[in-house]
């Protein structure tokens, strides 16, 4: 037989700034603030076939928060040798986007403008009816806002 996964039990998002990552997760969307660490350049001399970034100039401090379900983390890396986030290219291969989901999408939509939230999109409407809009972090990074799928009988 063959083994199977549990869960997604974290995202890795690298963030320019780790407080004002913690904060906006935190603030905008009630992660909890679990714990932190700091990776010294002896880490990554040690695993340099991983990271493959130059060890003598590479550290490290990390956030990882909790989502409010407790079913999902959030793992921030702050680097010290950050190179800034480019535009999502969606027709690349690679990581696009990570989606949350709410009750009521024009509701939270409505939060995410009163704080500042960057949006992409305007809250569109899905073929079964749901909402869904695409919001980005303090470094551009896609987050999905939408409602659960509805089963259409």
């Amino acid at each position: 037989m063959m083994e199977k996964i549990q869960t997604v039990a974290h995202i890795g998002i690298t963030a320019a700034n780790l407080e004002r990552s913690i904060a906006f997760y935190c603030d905008n969307f009630g992660f909890t603030y679990l714990r932190g660490a700091h990776f010294p350049s002896s880490f990554f001399e040690k695993n340099y076939p991983l990271y493959q970034l130059p060890p003598e100039t590479t550290q490290c401090h990390t956030a990882v928060l909790e989502s409010p379900a407790r079913n999902v983390q959030l793992e921030l890396f702050q680097f010290t040798n950050h190179i800034p986030q480019t535009n999502t290219v969606w027709n690349r291969s690679g990581m696009t986007h990570f989606a949350v989901t709410v009750e009521n999408v024009l509701a939270f939509a409505q939060q995410l403008k009163e704080n500042n939230v960057e949006f992409c999109i305007d809250v569109g409407v899905r073929p079964d009816g749901g909402h869904w809009v695409f919001v980005r972090d303090p470094d551009g990074n896609l987050i999905e806002v939408m409602e659960p799928f509805r089963i259409n009988k």
